[in-house]
């Protein structure tokens, strides 16, 4: 709307623009030229825009873990892949250290995934398959957890195994550490399902609300 408003706005002299409009035009053909160099779909841009955090999840079936990841977070940053350094913590989480940009890696049978935003996230993909769920909950879940896959069974299970796994890669923790739903609520973190793919349910956390968009990448 400021670039209709600007461009339509016949004078005999060139509109002297604040510093403001100025460093709004800049940004707008920042994004532009990003739009036509990258494959990201429009709406990134638009809600980069607008200050609004954006999450990419990439999929890919078949490729080994660490060179997808360069390669992801290479193009989310829009730099080289010989730039990307991985360092992990002691209980194995990876992260960047010269590069403010947070990211989970979670695979399953043939599927990768890989969530990178600007602010904390937690993935976690998991291929559903018949398995004796109340024997699973009742050694990792709190009772009234154990209730619910009582009653729901796979359904149940797979919500809260994901969004456990997916919170304790966002935390860092190590993945035995046990934790229940009602502590990750607590802490209002934000929990999203996806079954994108045939029979596989994918969970993403974040903290506070996040856009999120998915790339599904056939060759890297």
């Amino acid at each position: 709307m400021v670039l209709r408003g600007l461009l339509s706005d016949h004078t005999d002299h060139p509109p002297v623009l604040s510093r403001d409009e100025n460093f709004l035009l800049h940004r707008v053909f920042l994004y532009i030229l990003f739009i036509l160099l990258s494959k990201f779909p429009i709406d990134f841009y638009i809600y980069l825009l607008y200050n609004v955090p954006i999450m990419i999840v990439y999929i890919h079936r078949r490729i080994p873990t660490e060179g997808f990841l360069v390669a992801c977070l290479a193009d989310y940053l829009l730099i080289p892949e010989d730039e990307i350094v991985i360092h992990r913590t002691p209980n194995g989480k990876p992260y960047l250290l010269c590069h403010d940009v947070h990211f989970s890696v979670s695979h399953s049978a043939d599927y990768i995934i890989i969530a990178i935003c600007d602010t904390p996230v937690g993935a976690d993909i998991e291929l559903i398959k018949d398995r004796d769920y109340l024997r699973f909950a009742k050694r990792w879940f709190s009772p009234e957890e154990i209730a619910n896959v009582e009653v729901a069974q796979a359904e149940a299970f797979y919500m809260l195994w994901t969004a456990k796994e997916a919170y304790t890669k966002l935390r860092g923790y190590n993945l035995n550490t046990r934790v229940t739903m009602e502590h990750i609520k607590s802490e209002n973190i934000n929990i999203r399902y996806y079954d994108l793919i045939d029979n596989h349910l994918v969970c993403v956390v974040s903290e506070g609300n996040v856009k999120v968009d998915f790339s599904i990448v056939d060759n890297v």
